[in-house]
């Protein structure tokens, strides 16, 4: 072979290369673009799912405030909240509430605190709705919305947010 011949295949040879390269770096790009794209819709999916478990919690019917099938918007009713106990049955309501700690806390309104249950109602703040927390390392994304609890013995309504903690 003469040396032309040589020097044209070692040309050729190095063009192959950096095209392997360059390739390669693409690759490498296209990858952790892909890897932080899969990030963010997990992130948005636990977003939408947060949403969604706060829309089931302020439209469910067991705790609203309602009089003649008149159900007020962002109320719960005091005395349904205190009976009502999804964590009871986790399997229905973790289609709705996923795997989330509920509760509502009124901070206006009442001047005890404490977690309410039937012995010492009415002198309690918290209502626990559900709690639903997986095991292990988890992040947890809350929620807080303004609600009013109507307290029915009484006739009045207090001022209160729920907490919506949801797991992710």
């Amino acid at each position: 072979m003469n040396k032309k011949a040589q020097i044209q295949i070692m040309q050729t040879v190095i063009i192959i290369i950096v095209v392997f390269i360059i390739l390669f770096i693409g690759f490498i790009f296209y990858m952790q673009y892909s890897k932080d794209s899969a990030a963010a819709d997990i992130e948005k999916m636990d977003t939408k799912k947060s949403i969604l478990a706060a829309s089931y919690v302020l439209a469910i019917p067991e705790i609203a405030c309602s009089q003649k099938l008149d159900i007020k918007q962002n109320c719960f009713d005091s005395s349904k909240m205190l009976v009502f106990n999804a964590s009871k049955n986790v399997e229905y309501y973790s289609d709705y509430f996923y795997t989330s700690n509920i509760n509502v806390l009124v901070f206006f309104g009442n001047a005890s605190s404490g977690v309410c249950d039937p012995s010492n109602y009415p002198n309690c703040n918290q209502f626990i709705l559900f709690e639903n927390k997986p095991e292990g390392d988890i992040d947890v994304e809350p929620y807080y919305i303004p609600v009013s609890v109507f307290n029915p013995f009484d006739n009045t309504y207090s001022a209160a947010y729920a907490t919506i903690e949801v797991f992710t």
